[in-house]
C-alpha cells in the first residue's frame, strides 16, 4: 500500500509540474531524472518512470548533469526530477547551473531525500522549499531532522 501511495504522490507532482510549466499535449514530455548519492529501490523507481506513457525519461547521475549547460537542459527537457543526495560542497559553477535553470523557468521536482542534499548551500534549499538537517553536519544537534521507520499509525 505504501508503495502505491508513493507512486501516486510522485505522479501527481510530476503531472502538476508539467501542467504549470506550460507543457501541452501532442508529444511526450521529456523528463531528465537526476540520481545518485543515496541507495533506494532503483529498479522500481526506474520502472515507475518508464511506465508513464506520456513521458520520455532519461536517467543521469548528478555529475553527468553538471557537465551540461543549463540552457541546453532547459531546451531539451520539459522537466527535471531530482532524486539525488549529494552531501559535498557544490562548486560555484554548478551552483550557477541551478540558478540559471531557475532563471530560465525550468520545471524541477525535488523528491524525498533530495531535501538533505547540498547541506552547505542555503540558496539551494530556498529553491527546493525545505531542508532535512543531517545531524553529523550541523553544529546545533537540537536542530537535526529525524525520521522513524516501521511506525504503526492508529
Amino acid at each position: 500500500m505504501k508503495s502505491k501511495t508513493n507512486i501516486a504522490v510522485i505522479t501527481m507532482c510530476i503531472v502538476a509540474l508539467l501542467i504549470f510549466s506550460g507543457f501541452s499535449g501532442g508529444k511526450k514530455a521529456s523528463v531528465l531524472v537526476l540520481t545518485g548519492g543515496h541507495q533506494y529501490n532503483t529498479i522500481e523507481f526506474i520502472n515507475m518512470f518508464e511506465s508513464f506513457e506520456d513521458m520520455e525519461c532519461e536517467f543521469v547521475w548528478t555529475a553527468d548533469m553538471q557537465q551540461i549547460p543549463a540552457k541546453n537542459l532547459n531546451k531539451k527537457y520539459d522537466a527535471i526530477v531530482m532524486m539525488d543526495m549529494m552531501k559535498k560542497e557544490l562548486a560555484e559553477e554548478h551552483k550557477q547551473q541551478y540558478r540559471e535553470l531557475t532563471r530560465l523557468g525550468t520545471g524541477m521536482v525535488f523528491l524525498h531525500f533530495t531535501l538533505a542534499s547540498r547541506p552547505f548551500w542555503d540558496e539551494y534549499h530556498e529553491m527546493v522549499g525545505g531542508e532535512f538537517f543531517l545531524e553529523p553536519l550541523i553544529e546545533d544537534k537540537s536542530k537535526a531532522s529525524g525520521f522513524k521507520t516501521n511506525v504503526k499509525w492508529i
